[in-house]
């Protein structure tokens, strides 16, 4: 007559499993997407030496006068800006990276949440520049449409 009711930790412990070959998987993913993010965060490294130099070198034969230097801060200050939203995006990725293959190791749950976690938010920020590339790539159908019937027809 008497049912139990199920308590909070009935189920304790007995969450999502991995298979023998998802955790390999996992793995693998991990060490390609750590790697990945090395190699890329290194050639972004390069680029910002590239850019000082570069930029650098640029206002040194330039004179420095004429407001040319204030034209350079503004480059400077929108690739230094890509640059670290690049270096942010390959942070989630090797973060993903090395807690997958921490949670695959140690048999680790917390690790495992990281690392999802991480795969999560650099998705979500990927999908939001799709979004808004989508939306600007529109804008500007829109208004070569615009522009190309005015210019046959005006």
């Amino acid at each position: 007559m008497y049912e139990s009711s199920p308590t909070l930790d009935d189920n304790y412990g007995s969450g999502a499993s991995l298979s023998t070959q998802d955790a390999a998987n996992l793995r693998k993913a991990g060490k390609w997407a750590r790697f990945i993010a090395i190699f890329s965060m290194a050639a972004l490294g390069l680029v910002l030496l590239g850019m000082i130099v570069g930029g650098s070198t640029l206002l040194v034969s330039m004179g420095l006068g004429d407001g040319a230097g204030a034209g350079m801060m503004v480059a400077f200050v929108f690739y230094g800006a890509f640059i670290l939203f690049a270096l942010y995006m390959l942070y989630l990725q090797y973060k993903f990276g090395s807690q997958a293959m921490q949670a695959v190791d140690n048999h680790d749950g917390a690790a495992m949440s990281e690392s999802l976690a991480a795969l999560s938010r650099y998705y979500k920020i990927y999908g939001i520049i799709m979004l808004v590339y989508l939306a600007l790539m529109t804008i500007g159908i829109v208004f070569a449409v615009i522009g190309g019937a005015f210019a046959a027809f005006g």
